[in-house]
């Protein structure tokens, strides 16, 4: 019984590491989307902002940090405007309803993800006949 507890407990930060990264590039993948251009939209796209979503760390040794950090050619950040801050707040006016909301996206995986790891300690569990 004990055996079977240990291997269930080594399950959860080798696999558990696995789907909150899946789940979390989820939200980094749909949050980055480009939404299509306006009519009339004079500015030109360079991919600053896509290109500045990172995810660090690992959710069960020491946690886990997604962010988005673009900086713009005077060295001032932006991303906050686009997606949000930290607490999805802060979207500038131009930008609500077009771009996603990074924090939204992170939350609205949530459920998923606990039911993934529910699901992968289950499977856990029932190998070792518990």
């Amino acid at each position: 019984m004990v055996t079977g507890l240990n291997i269930v407990a080594d399950t959860i930060p080798r696999g558990g590491n696995a789907h909150v990264k899946t789940r979390m590039q989820e939200a980094i993948n749909v949050t980055k989307t480009y939404p299509p251009m306006l009519v009339g939209q004079r500015y030109v796209r360079t991919g600053v902002y896509g290109k500045s979503f990172s995810m660090v760390g690992n959710p069960f040794h020491g946690g886990m940090t997604l962010k988005t950090d673009a900086v713009d050619f005077r060295g001032k950040s932006f991303s906050h405007f686009v997606a949000g801050g930290a607490t999805g707040k802060g979207q500038y006016g131009l930008h609500i309803g077009r771009w996603k909301v990074f924090y939204e996206e992170v939350v609205r995986r949530l459920d998923t993800l606990y039911k993934d790891l529910d699901r992968m300690i289950q499977d856990a569990a029932h190998r070792v006949g518990l």
